[in-house]
C-alpha cells in the first residue's frame, strides 16, 4: 500500500536535494564576492601630500585622509588615488590600512615604484559594518634594489561604510 501513496518520491527527493545544493552553491558566490570588495578613495579632498626624510633623502608622496564603500560589499571605481610615490623618488613604497580597533590589516599594496599611484585594492579578510570606523594608513618604504625596509611613517584615517 506504501508503493501506491507515494509513487514519486524518489523524484520528488532528488529535486529537493539538487535545489538544496544549487542554492547553497549560490550563496557560496556571493559570499567570497563580499569579501573581495573594492575599496574606493573618498572623492572630496584626494590625497594630502607629505615630505618626510628617509635614510638622509627627502621622500614625498600623498596618502587618503579617509575611504569610503557605498556598503559592505560594494565594488565601485576610485575617484582619487589611494597612495602615490611621488615621481622625483628614489625609493619604492607600500600602502597598508590597518583597522584599529582589531589591529588587523585590511588592505596592502602592491610594490610602487616613483612616479606610481594605486586608486584601489581589495580588501583583506571580513568586511566592516555599516558606519564609521578608525584606522591607520601605513606608509612603508623600501630599497628598489634589495626590498629592504628603510623606514615607514602612518596615518590617522576614517573608513567609512553605507547602507548595504
Amino acid at each position: 500500500m506504501g508503493e501506491r501513496l507515494f509513487p514519486n518520491i524518489r523524484k520528488i527527493t532528488t529535486v529537493f536535494c539538487l535545489s538544496i545544493i544549487f542554492i547553497t552553491i549560490g550563496l557560496f558566490a556571493l559570499r567570497l564576492t563580499a569579501l573581495s570588495d573594492m575599496v574606493q578613495a573618498n572623492g572630496g579632498g584626494g590625497p594630502r601630500l607629505h615630505e618626510v626624510e628617509i635614510a638622509g633623502t627627502p621622500f614625498v608622496y600623498r596618502v587618503v585622509d579617509s575611504l569610503e564603500f557605498e556598503s559592505p560589499s560594494a565594488r565601485s571605481m576610485s575617484r582619487s588615488a589611494l597612495a602615490e610615490n611621488a615621481e622625483e623618488n628614489d625609493f619604492y613604497m607600500r600602502l597598508e590600512i590597518i583597522y584599529d580597533i582589531t589591529g588587523r590589516s585590511i588592505y596592502l599594496s602592491p610594490f610602487l615604484s616613483p612616479g606610481a599611484s594605486i586608486s584601489s585594492g581589495y580588501l583583506q579578510g571580513v568586511p566592516l559594518v555599516q558606519g564609521e570606523h578608525r584606522g591607520t594608513a601605513v606608509i612603508t618604504v623600501y630599497d628598489p634594489a634589495t626590498r629592504r625596509q628603510l623606514g615607514s611613517r602612518s596615518h590617522s584615517i576614517m573608513i567609512e561604510i553605507g547602507e548595504s
